[in-house]
Order: structure tokens, then sequence, then C-alpha cells
């Protein structure tokens, strides 16, 4: 399994290394470990190994391996990076990009700030069973003392508090916008 996996990795970074000039067998049917990885070790797959290290001395052999083997897989290349589809990507994003320079162009001559108001009613609890106590004796001001407000027994009044709230919002490219937004989910997907 694991081991399969070690020597896949090295004869990949060593077809790597040999670049055309001699064929190189990487092992993947020595396992179903290696079968199943197939695709995402030798193909056009974007792979993410996680390596779990630990500070205990006890791990230091295996966490030193983990680490190598790690560093080992970060040396492969994917063979369809290779293979030309980095030109078609990159004619894609330069695509995409044109778009979104466009659409971005687009909102900028569309879009402009338009002052709103809103009409809003809320609920108010009238708390007006509240008693003060003063604090120091020598000060009048009933700043310095405190104000005890009685727990909600429910009984309180309420009143419904009408008010206008004004607020700046930025109207009219609001397709363009949207456009613009899937445009760039499309390019962080190809982008990884």
């Amino acid at each position: 399994g694991l081991y399969a996996l070690h020597r896949c990795i090295d004869a990949l970074i060593e077809r790597e290394a040999a670049a055309g000039k001699r064929i190189v067998h990487v092992p993947f049917a020595e396992s179903k470990l290696t079968l199943l990885l197939h695709s995402a070790l030798g193909g056009g797959a974007r792979t993410t190994v996680l390596i779990c290290a630990s500070l205990d001395p006890s791990d230091a052999v295996e966490t030193i391996s983990s680490l190598r083997f790690g560093e080992a897989c970060s040396r492969v290349e994917s063979r369809a990076a290779r293979q030309g589809d980095t030109a078609a990507i990159a004619r894609l994003l330069h695509s995409l990009d044109e778009e979104i320079k466009e659409c971005q162009a687009l909102i900028e001559r569309d879009q402009r700030w338009e002052r709103r108001m809103v009409q809003r009613e809320d609920r108010v609890g009238m708390k007006d069973n509240f008693t003060t106590q003063v604090t120091k004796e020598d000060v009048e001001d009933l700043a310095a003392g405190v104000m005890i407000i009685a727990p909600d027994d429910g009984t309180e009044a309420q009143e419904v508090v009408k008010h206008e709230v004004h607020a700046d919002v930025l109207v009219g490219a609001e397709e363009h916008e949207a456009r613009l937004e899937q445009l760039l989910r499309r390019r962080r997907v190809l982008l990884g």
C-alpha cells in the first residue's frame, strides 16, 4: 500500500527527470491504493497531500519519514500541465480577463448612488418602572447615582415608534454585477 505509493512517487520524479530521454515505468498496478490514485498522481488532477507530524521525540523517525515523503510529493509535476493544457488554460484565462474588464467598465458606466428612504415601524417597550438611588450623599446630581430598573414583569406599555431610515445605495448595474460574480467564480475554478 504505502510502500507502493512511495515507489510510484519516486518513479514519477524519475520520469520527470528523464524528460523524454528514456521511458520510466510507474508501477501503479502494484497495489489497490496506487490504482485508485492513478488519475490523481499521473493525470491532470490537482492533488493535495497532507502530512501529519508530531513533536513528540518518540515519533521523530516517523515524522522525518513523513516529511521526506511530503517533500518528494511536492516535486511531482502534473503531466497535463506539460502537455499543452497550460496554453489552453492561459487562453481561457485571457478571454475571461477581457470579459471581466468589459463587465467592470459597464458597471462603472451604469452604476450610480441613490438615496433611499424607508419608513419603519418598531414596537418599543416603555420602561417606566424604574427608580433612582443616590450613592453619594453630598452630590445632588442624579448622574452620580445609580438607576435601578425593575425586572420585566410583562406589564410594561408597548408603543409603536415610526421613523425614517435614509441610506445611500448603489443601483443601476445589478445585472452586470451578477455577471461579474459569475466570471470571477469561473476564474477561481480555473486557477484552482
